[in-house]
C-alpha cells in the first residue's frame, strides 16, 4: 500500500524472466546512487512481456476498480560485495549452516507518463562468524501499462528467515550447496528458492553466483492493484 516519488538519480531496468528457475539468465548487478542499494540489469533484451495475466477485477464502494496480476518468478539473483553488499566477521566464508532472513515490499513508482511497480528486498545472511546484508530494487514487469494513481491493495511487506544447513567441504570441485525453499506466509512473496553455505568461499565478491549462496528464484502471490476512479 505505499507509494514512493521516483528516488532521484535512480534508474530502474527490468529483470530477464523465463517460466523455468533453470534456464532463467543471470543478470547483471550495477551499483544504484545510493550505497548498498543495487538495481538489476539484464544480460539480454527482455522479450516481449508475458509476465503479468490480468484476473477478474472488483470494484470498490468508491468507484475505484481493483484488479490481480500475476506475475512469474524473477531469476537468479547474486548478493555480492562488489555491488554494495556487506559483510561483518571472519571473511566470505560461513563456516556452516548459515541463517537467510529478509524483508521485501512492492511499492508504486510514479514516472512521468506511468506508474511501475518495484520490489524492494533486503537481503540478510547470518552464521556464527560472518554476517551479510544487501539491499536490491527489482523493476516488476506487467503486461500492459500501468497509468498514474495507482496503489497497491494488497498486503504489499513480505518478510522471511529460515536456518539452512551446511554444505559439507569442498575438494577441487566446487561443491555449489543445495536449493532450499523457504516458504513466505504472507504478503506479495510467496516462496524464495535459495543456496546458502557452500563448500568453499559463500559470499561472492565478483558478481559471478558460481559456487557462491545465491538467490535462485522469487515466486509471487497475486498483487492486487486499485486504479483511480475515473471521473
Amino acid at each position: 500500500q505505499t507509494r514512493r516519488p521516483m528516488p532521484r538519480g535512480a534508474s530502474f531496468f527490468v529483470l530477464s524472466l523465463n517460466p523455468n528457475p533453470p534456464d532463467y539468465p543471470s543478470p547483471t548487478l550495477t551499483p544504484a546512487p545510493t550505497a548498498g542499494v543495487i538495481v538489476v540489469q539484464p544480460q539480454e533484451p527482455v522479450p516481449p512481456s508475458t509476465e503479468a495475466t490480468p484476473s477478474p477485477s472488483t470494484t470498490t464502494s468508491t468507484g475505484g476498480v481493483i484488479q490481480l496480476i500475476s506475475l512469474q518468478p524473477l531469476g537468479e539473483i547474486c548478493p555480492n560485495t562488489r555491488s554494495g553488499g556487506r559483510t561483518r566477521g571472519r571473511g566470505r566464508d560461513f563456516g556452516g549452516g548459515v541463517t537467510i532472513s529478509g524483508e521485501a515490499s512492492v511499492s508504486v513508482v510514479d514516472l512521468s507518463d506511468r506508474s511501475q511497480l518495484v520490489l524492494t528486498l533486503d537481503f540478510n545472511a547470518r552464521s556464527r562468524s560472518t554476517s551479510f546484508r544487501q539491499r536490491f530494487l527489482l523493476e516488476l514487469p506487467t503486461a500492459e501499462s500501468l497509468p498514474r494513481g495507482i496503489r497497491v491493495a494488497t498486503p504489499s511487506v513480505s518478510r522471511f528467515s529460515r536456518r539452512l544447513p551446511a554444505a559439507g567441504t569442498e575438494f577441487g570441485i566446487c561443491r555449489d550447496g543445495e536449493a532450499h525453499v523457504i516458504e513466505v506466509r504472507s504478503g506479495p512473496i510467496q516462496r524464495l528458492t535459495v543456496i546458502g553455505d557452500t563448500g568453499g568461499d559463500d559470499i561472492s565478491d565478483d558478481n559471478d553466483c558460481r559456487c557462491d549462496m545465491k538467490i535462485v528464484s522469487i515466486e509471487f502471490r497475486p498483487i492486487g492493484i486499485e486504479y483511480p476512479v475515473r471521473r
